[in-house]
């Protein structure tokens, strides 16, 4: 995800800090859990994350955790999700 590269990078967007993606990490990487992230799809191949892109982010940083994510997902046109993007 182009997003955790930037941030393992120490880029800032907008100045803003990365603490909040970094902390998320550690939280997972100790065994902590989140709400599942909001997703919306029409072929089950490509998705949009309409809500929790922290939480994605940061299970992006500890990605060895990634495969234990459990998220809500939505089915939609593909016009629909056109939208979405």
């Amino acid at each position: 995800m182009i997003a955790a590269q930037t941030i393992l990078k120490g880029i800032e967007i907008y100045n803003q800090s990365n603490a909040g993606f970094i902390n998320a990490a550690e939280f997972i990487k100790r065994g902590g859990k989140f709400a599942r992230p909001i997703l919306v799809t029409f072929d089950f191949e490509h998705f949009v994350i309409v809500e929790g892109h922290l939480r994605i982010t940061a299970f992006a940083l500890a990605s060895e955790h990634f495969n234990h994510i459990e998220c809500f997902v939505g089915k939609c046109s593909s016009d629909a999700l056109k939208k979405w993007m």
